[in-house]
């Protein structure tokens, strides 16, 4: 294979894999789930796919033999790809036979976390333009399941601290709760 097109192949799939983690990071912060499913799901996809597509791999660093570095690379690449596609399944597509519902959840703790906005003045130069916050509500699910949701302004303005508020819900394809605000 031609040195620049593995070249090119490299820089596609980083990107298109960076694209991939960065709309599964959005969708899972709406998406009630702990943190060790996700590394429980990474190590099944790492542990299954790379025995499988470890001497596929072999263009990424140019070596016909499948050295340490690829199978390295193959298990980071399909284990963040297993649970970036298991979030956005997750999220996309609805548990069969479920709809949007309601729910009256118990609000620990409301914050409002602050953002700087910065626009572009120059080639290299981005000045303040101000603060936006962000909305966040430590909720307690009946099932006794914590998150941390961020919701809008009215919502927020709404809740109390100690009180309860409610939230659309609905469940995605492997079982796991997906705020529907």
């Amino acid at each position: 294979m031609k040195k620049g097109f593995s070249d090119k192949m490299e820089i596609a799939l980083i990107l298109a894999g960076l694209f991939v983690c960065a709309l599964a990071y959005v969708l899972f912060e709406k998406t009630v789930m702990s943190v060790w499913m996700l590394v429980f799901v990474f190590c099944i996809g790492a542990v299954v796919m790379s025995p499988l597509l470890g001497r596929r791999w072999s263009w990424v660093d140019d070596c016909d033999s499948g050295g340490w570095f690829t199978v390295v690379w193959c298990a980071i690449f399909t284990g963040l790809m297993s649970v970036s596609l298991f979030v956005i399944a997750n999220y996309y597509v609805p548990f069969p036979g479920c709809c949007v519902y309601s729910e009256e959840v118990y609000v620990e703790k409301k914050t409002m976390e602050p953002h700087r906005k910065t626009h572009r003045v120059g080639k290299h130069r981005y000045v303040s333009d101000g603060v936006y916050y962000e909305y966040c509500l430590e909720v307690v699910f009946n099932d006794g399941t914590r998150s941390t949701v961020s919701v809008p302004h009215a919502t927020y303005y709404h809740a109390r601290q100690g009180g309860k508020v409610e939230l659309k819900l609905r469940k995605g394809i492997f079982g796991f709760v997906v705020l529907s605000l």
